[in-house]
């Protein structure tokens, strides 16, 4: 079996003739051997043949396509996955209908072969009926292997690019792995190393801070105990001062009862005295009065007399400077000061004294 490139050609002896038609169509030539192994014949025919027709119908895509169809689908990019076989749909699409417009111009020129044939010598083709039916259904098991082939390469090269793809991405992907499990190891390494010193930090410290709890707890005792006593000495000197207290709140109330006695005490004496010293000043100036009118009678008199002596000796003058000296002298002795010195005294304790000064004319 030979397949070549070339246009869409239908090779058979005398079939060609002059009634042959030429049809020009891109595809793949496919020439089997004739069932009596001398003539032979050419035919182009398209792969373009939808996935599922080219595999004969509803059957699966070829022997390839049983164990690879799937993995098209898997993984990549699903979408331009689906683009591409709708684009391969399509085109195959096209292919089938250019290959049943060729068939059907092919079956076109045969039938014209035969009209024309028809008009001259009729010969007996039974013979070729058997050769041609074996020829076709070869033919067509031809294009059904061709497609099948063409498909199986088609599904192969998908997925090898595929295969090609997903292993670049993993590749790639790897790599990067390959790059963070490095840097995560230089870290898991540093961060070991951190856990090992941490972990040596912390026992230090735990050790560090048994001993300073024992520490604090021996210092807390003995602050306890100097404590303790300090606040039996306190309650004791407590108990002293609060019975300390009691005696002298007794003595000052006490005191305060015998002072507030000695005050009322004092103060009736120094009401009394001020009475008595009221009456005194009272006495002493009814008698300042009495003096003073006695003392105006007697100067009256003395100047009568001394007028009445003058009068007699003849010499007013002389008496009246005598009598204004006499009076004047007489004014001078016969003026006197009192002086009254009180004492306010408590306890036979002088606490205050006054003094009053009284002038007094005789």
């Amino acid at each position: 079996m030979g397949t070549s490139q070339g246009p869409f050609q239908l090779f058979s002896g005398s079939l060609r003739g002059s009634a042959g038609c030429g049809l020009a169509q891109q595809g793949i030539s496919y020439r089997p051997s004739s069932a009596d192994g001398g003539a032979s014949s050419s035919q182009t025919f398209s792969s373009a043949r939808p996935l599922w027709l080219a595999a004969g119908g509803g059957a699966p895509w070829g022997g390839f396509g049983e164990h690879y169809g799937e993995s098209i689908f898997l993984g990549g990019n699903e979408k331009q996955t689906m683009q591409n076989l709708n684009d391969r749909l399509a085109a195959y699409l096209e292919k089938v209908r250019s290959l049943e417009a060729a068939n059907a111009q092919l079956e076109s020129c045969i039938r014209e072969w035969h009209k024309a044939k028809s008009h001259g010598k009729r010969h007996d083709f039974n013979q070729y009926e058997q050769n041609v039916t074996d020829m076709q259904r070869q033919i067509e098991d031809g294009k059904i292997t061709n497609a099948s082939i063409l498909l199986q390469i088609d599904n192969a090269n998908m997925a090898s690019e595929d295969f090609r793809l997903k292993y670049e991405a993993e590749k790639s992907r790897r790599q990067g792995v390959q790059l963070d499990v490095e840097n995560l190891r230089k870290e898991l390494d540093g961060l070991t190393i951190i856990t090992t010193d941490l972990e040596m930090e912390i026992e230090g410290l735990r050790e560090e801070h048994i001993l300073r709890r024992k520490d604090h707890e021996e210092r807390n005792e003995n602050e306890i105990k100097d404590l303790t006593r300090t606040l039996q000495s306190l309650d004791i000197e407590l108990q002293a001062q609060m019975s300390k207290k009691r005696m002298l709140e007794d003595t000052l109330a006490d005191t305060r009862n015998y002072y507030a006695a000695a005050l009322q005490n004092m103060q009736q004496i120094i009401s009394k005295c001020e009475e008595e010293l009221s009456q005194v000043r009272h006495d002493i100036k009814q008698q300042n009065n009495q003096y003073k009118v006695l003392l105006g009678i007697k100067t009256r008199l003395e100047k009568e007399i001394s007028t009445y002596r003058l009068l007699l000796e003849g010499n007013v003058d002389g008496i009246a400077r005598k009598s204004e000296s006499k009076a004047k002298e007489h004014a001078r002795l016969t003026n006197r000061k009192i002086k009254a010195i009180v004492h306010d005294s408590v306890n036979g304790q002088v606490v205050s004294s006054t003094v009053n000064e009284i002038h007094q004319q005789a």
